[in-house]
């Protein structure tokens, strides 16, 4: 097979010559092969840039929903101090009121 410099080198009458099929063949065998190795590294880098984002992405996520948790935590903590508190007040009030009833 011809190499590129090669074929610089040459003449024109060289270059005319005619290819044979076994010619063809042989760069098409040659061209498909360089070819799988170009996109076989490119689809490589690509799947490595898209798991390097997934990756981002993901403790991105983990992160909100873990700041999400966190603040619902929070708000039932209030909820239950603030149904604690008010149950706690109204049974006293109901108390002291039945009390008072009771005086009259």
């Amino acid at each position: 097979m011809l190499e590129l410099s090669e074929s610089k080198d040459m003449k024109d009458e060289e270059l005319d010559q005619p290819a044979t099929r076994r010619d063809l063949l042989e760069l098409r065998a040659e061209l498909t092969s360089e070819l799988v190795t170009v996109f076989s590294d490119a689809l490589d880098r690509r799947t490595s840039e898209l798991r390097r984002a997934l990756d981002e992405r993901t403790s991105e996520l983990r992160r909100h929903f873990d700041v999400i948790a966190e603040s619902v935590k929070s708000d039932f903590s209030n909820l239950f101090d603030w149904t604690q508190a008010t149950t706690s007040t109204t049974g006293a009030i109901d108390r002291l009121e039945d009390e008072l009833r009771k005086r009259r």
